[in-house]
């Protein structure tokens, strides 16, 4: 049969589900669609699918498994150059990292999300404007700056520690 067309379909009932707040059914759809995508082998899905279910961890506030799945398909995204991808895992890490109340880890993923954000164009550069700069209060005077200026300078650094290496 055609299995991407299912995985499709499972995708789209996850996301009906989590129109009606009915995250545990958003998950299982999730789930099983991800099983597909991987057995398909297709690596932009399945990075795909680790996010959704990274959002939906956020959601009930389980924020180490989020942060597990928003590192995994931070992972993908990095092997397969998806800017759009990489970016979207470091802003949500980024917000963990402020929930967590990891100001400073916080600031310095969000300040690369922002730069890749301008750099693809994205229309949620603002979005991670406003969110790196509501981070600015939380922080003494001047160092902000620095490590904003730390994390612009070397992104890639920023990126292996979001992925623990």
């Amino acid at each position: 049969g055609d299995n991407s067309g299912v995985a499709s379909s499972l995708h789209l009932l996850g996301r009906i589900a989590q129109s009606r707040t009915d995250y545990w059914q958003e998950e299982e759809y999730h789930r099983q669609s991800l099983e597909i995508i991987e057995e398909l082998g297709d690596n932009r899905g399945i990075a795909s699918s680790l996010h959704s279910l990274g959002m939906i961890a956020q959601e009930r506030n389980d924020y180490g498994q989020a942060e597990e799945y928003y590192r995994q398909s931070l992972e993908i995204n990095e092997e397969l150059d998806n800017k759009s991808g990489i970016v979207s895992s470091l802003n949500n890490l980024g917000i963990i990292a402020e929930y967590r109340g990891d100001m400073d880890t916080a600031i310095r993923l969000l300040a690369v999300a922002c730069d890749i954000y301008v750099k693809i164009d994205s229309p949620y550069a603002e979005t991670a404007e406003q969110n790196l700069t509501r981070l600015r209060e939380e922080v003494e005077e001047g160092c902000f700056e620095a490590l904003v200026k730390e994390a612009q300078a070397d992104p890639e650094r920023v990126i292996r520690e979001a992925l623990g290496r």
